[in-house]
């Protein structure tokens, strides 16, 4: 049986989880004349993920998400095998 100090941490977990879902972010619309900046990040034996973003007004705002999981062979990659997936999610 659960004690109350678990369940309390479950309920914050939740309401945390709550709060991000309500107030996500707006995504940006990207401009032609803008750079865009592309960050990823990868776990060699869980996912991939990245964000794309602009600067503007001196607010990075974000333009695109993307996210995998790594299956099959894949947690078995060099790091940087594992990056470059995240990457081309992007392209096209």
């Amino acid at each position: 049986m659960a004690c109350i100090a678990d369940l309390l941490q479950h309920q914050r977990a939740f309401e945390e989880c709550a709060y991000f879902l309500r107030h996500c972010a707006t995504l940006a619309e990207p401009r032609i004349d803008e750079q865009l900046i592309l960050f990823s990040d990868a776990c060699e034996y869980v996912g991939i993920g990245g964000v794309c973003v602009v600067k503007r007004a001196g607010k990075v705002l974000p333009v695109s998400f993307c996210g995998s999981e790594l299956d099959g062979a894949q947690p078995g990659y060099h790091i940087l095998n594992v990056y470059f997936p995240g990457v081309r999610q992007f392209d096209g």
